[in-house]
């Protein structure tokens, strides 16, 4: 409550001011309540006993970073913005990786690195490559009473990191066509654990256990 009273006490005295209200004003106070969210989630998290209960928490938040990102990579590039100065700035703002990016890459605007780093690199916690493989990693965890079914699922789920490379920076639909897919398949394990976990007549074969 205090934050989110914080956030509308900072973004009304902004509106509030005469004339037009700058952008930047507007981003100023959201990238702050933004930095203000993440501290009371990592709090959170820290603090949580690695359960269950952990688990299906971490499962839900990769599955919506997997979507989120992979849409905007996919809607970036179809329509041949990343590699302007202005779309690559957002992309590498967006995955939180401007930093890393250059001082791997320097100041180079090129698709390969790009994607290597975006898509790839399991280093690279904000990468499609190891926020998916620890949603596999976790989701096989938290179904591992249940192998058969975990493993069947676990197979239709999507592997950024062993994309070829060389044709996602080619160009063409590749890229954009993964990404969609990848998208949608996060989407559909957020189904397949409600439907297994949270549907109203269940067997005790089907819940959560520790």
């Amino acid at each position: 409550h205090e934050t989110a009273a914080q956030f509308e006490q900072h973004l009304r005295a902004v509106l509030d001011r005469p004339g037009t209200t700058p952008m930047t004003d507007v981003l100023n106070v959201l990238a702050r309540a933004d930095t203000h969210l993440a501290a009371i989630t990592g709090a959170q998290t820290d603090r949580m006993t690695r359960d269950n209960g952990w688990r299906l928490l971490s499962i839900g938040r990769q599955i919506e970073r997997l979507s989120f990102h992979a849409d905007v990579l996919a809607e970036t590039f179809a329509q041949g913005l990343a590699l302007t100065e202005d779309g690559f700035g957002l992309l590498l703002g967006v995955f939180d990786s401007t930093i890393t990016y250059r001082a791997q890459f320097q100041a180079r605007r090129e698709a390969a690195p790009l994607l290597h780093l975006l898509v790839h690199d399991t280093d690279n916690p904000r990468s499609l490559g190891w926020v998916a493989r620890t949603m596999r990693e976790r989701f096989t965890k938290l179904a591992r009473h249940d192998p058969g079914w975990a493993a069947d699922v676990a197979a239709g789920l999507p592997v950024p990191e062993a994309w070829p490379l060389a044709e996602l920076a080619a160009p063409g639909p590749a890229l954009v066509e993964q990404l969609h897919r990848a998208a949608a398949q996060a989407g559909e394990l957020s189904s397949l654990i409600s439907q297994r976990y949270f549907a109203h007549v269940i067997g005790a074969e089907q819940r959560v256990w520790q």
